[in-house]
């Protein structure tokens, strides 16, 4: 491994440069391996790097200067800076050029020297799938690289050619002549702002000519995963169909104390590849949210699963579950079970099943069950034929997309496009994230003790979302803002007095229930709930 810059360095030496005449300040990231199989030009050899890395040589005065193309503005301009161009009869200020996006391509895919596989030759492909026509590109590096690495690669490569589509045309005055090619400048006119990247510089008399493409630095923030290494040799394959699984479920990690939500892909074929999901507001415009290399262990329930305790090991319910795929699930020990392993998620209560018994093709019958495991104890009594099952494995199988909590209850159509299938094939799903993981489990140990004056005591146990285990000697952690919680009294099913209190004990009084009821109560009914800054009440818990 070396640094980029030394690498840079080196070549341009070979070639008869002096260390003064070469610029490589701007220059970061580390090679892993560069391979050169025939004698090539010190030309050649930068141009292999500059596909890898994305950067370019510019002469800058007496130096060659390289800067990566992901350049930060370094000039906020008005359009009322600028000069006529053109003809004095018809003079223009901005001219904005677009080239014809279908010599573009739709698919892009890059040939890299894979580090996680001997070496050998990998290949990952970007898609741009709102377009309608285009080519199949290869670009080919011999620069060595993991999967990850090179997928991002490919994306940024997709999505810069298609934004330096569009080209602008225009003159500013010689106070400007600090700029060079390879400089990035916003370009302000009302409302709009146009990023552009300069890459041609030209002078007429008083004045400064320049050509630049657009640039849009979101295009260099890729986290996409590479899935697995495509082999070379246009066989055509059916990938099948990908189920999403959007998971609005509590935390697994604390790491994810977000108002986000999990994904999940379910396969049917031995040829997937995996998936990218993509989502719109409208049904009409698609962006990619996320990559799903590998598949997750998935089905439906072919039994309802009926109502048990939580508190203890539910032995006597069962529940029958088909798998979408020819996958095992297997039993496993107390001890196991009881460090987290056979996690899923059935309907939307959480449990874990310590065996499992094939019963048919592809079918198990789950038992020895923990239900209503992180706070899902609320959905135990709603399961019927038909219940998603999906294996819980975070940083496996499982996808964290981030949401803020403005985006929350809002209905959002996704898209689970398999590798080697096109958008337009894939039937759109809706789902609407709530932010569970954000939503305070309910308290437990509710009690009520009337006193001789008439009052009610009522008293409660907060939970915490995360980081809940037992602690001698400790309460679990808050991890809300700050400790709250809402006490809601009825009568029947109305509510006639609610209550906001900032410690886990409220005091009903006499005179409270003379108001509510017109007389003092023998009993009542009340629920509790921990507050959440962002969702509100969490799950409530009934005396």
């Amino acid at each position: 491994m070396a640094l980029l810059s030394n690498v840079i360095i080196d070549i341009c030496q070979r070639a008869g440069y002096d260390i003064s005449e070469i610029d490589v300040t701007q220059i970061t990231g580390t090679v892993d391996g560069f391979v050169l199989s025939n004698r090539s030009t010190a030309r050649s050899m930068i141009e292999e790097l500059q596909k890898a890395f994305l950067f370019e040589g510019i002469e800058s005065g007496s130096t060659i200067k390289f800067v990566p193309i992901n350049q930060s503005s370094i000039a906020s301009i008005s359009v009322n800076e600028l000069l006529p161009i053109g003809s004095d009869e018809d003079p223009k200020y901005l001219e904005i050029g677009q080239i014809d996006t279908n010599d573009l391509p739709k698919t892009l895919s890059i040939n890299y020297v894979a580090k996680t596989a001997d070496y050998q030759q990998g290949t990952q492909e970007a898609i741009r799938q709102i377009a309608d026509t285009g080519e199949a590109e290869t670009i080919s590096v011999a620069v060595v690289m993991d999967n990850d690495t090179a997928r991002q690669l490919i994306e940024k490569i997709m999505y810069i050619r298609w934004t330096k589509s569009v080209s602008f045309n225009f003159s500013l005055p010689i106070k400007y002549l600090r700029l060079e090619p390879g400089d990035v400048i916003s370009l302000v006119d009302t409302t709009i702002t146009h990023n552009i990247r300069i890459i041609k510089k030209q002078f007429s008399g008083q004045t400064i000519l320049f050509e630049g493409e657009k640039i849009d630095t979101e295009a260099f923030n890729q986290t996409i995963s590479g899935g697995p290494i495509s082999v070379i040799g246009g066989v055509v394959f059916d990938p099948g169909n990908t189920s999403l699984f959007n998971l609005d479920i509590p935390l697994l990690r604390e790491t994810d104390n977000n108002a986000g939500f999990y994904i999940a892909a379910g396969r049917v074929k031995t040829t997937w590849r995996g998936a990218q999901i993509y989502r719109s507001n409208d049904n009409i415009t698609y962006s990619l949210m996320s990559s799903l290399p590998v598949p997750t262990v998935s089905g439906s329930s072919l039994t309802a699963l009926a109502n048990g305790p939580h508190n203890y090991m539910d032995r006597v319910n069962t529940v029958d579950v088909q798998l979408l795929y020819d996958d095992q699930l297997t039993s496993t020990t107390l001890d196991n079970l009881l460090n987290s392993v056979n996690s899923c998620v059935l309907g939307d209560e959480i449990i874990q099943f310590q065996t499992a018994t094939l019963i048919g093709t592809r079918t198990y019958r789950l038992s020895n069950l923990l239900r209503g495991r992180l706070g899902s104890e609320q959905f135990k009594n709603s399961h019927i034929i038909g219940d998603r099952f999906v294996m819980l494995q975070p940083g496996g199988n499982l996808d964290r997309v981030l949401d803020s909590a403005g985006s929350l209850n809002t209905s959002k159509y996704y898209k689970p496009v398999s590798v080697g299938q096109d958008i337009i094939d894939v039937t759109a799903s809706t789902f609407t994230n709530t932010g569970r993981g954000l939503k305070p489990y309910s308290p437990c140990q509710f009690k009520s003790a009337k006193q001789v004056s008439g009052d009610f005591i009522l008293t409660w146990v907060r939970r915490t979302r995360f980081n809940g285990g037992w602690l001698s000697n400790s309460d679990v952690p808050l991890n809300e803002e700050r400790e709250e919680y809402t006490i809601n009294i009825y009568n029947g099913l109305v509510i006639v007095r609610t209550a906001i209190v900032s410690s886990p004990i409220f005091t009903y009084t006499a005179a409270m229930q003379v108001i509510d009821f017109g007389s003092t109560q023998s009993t009542i009914n009340a629920k509790v709930a921990q507050n959440s800054a962002i969702i509100g009440p969490g799950y409530y818990e009934s005396l």
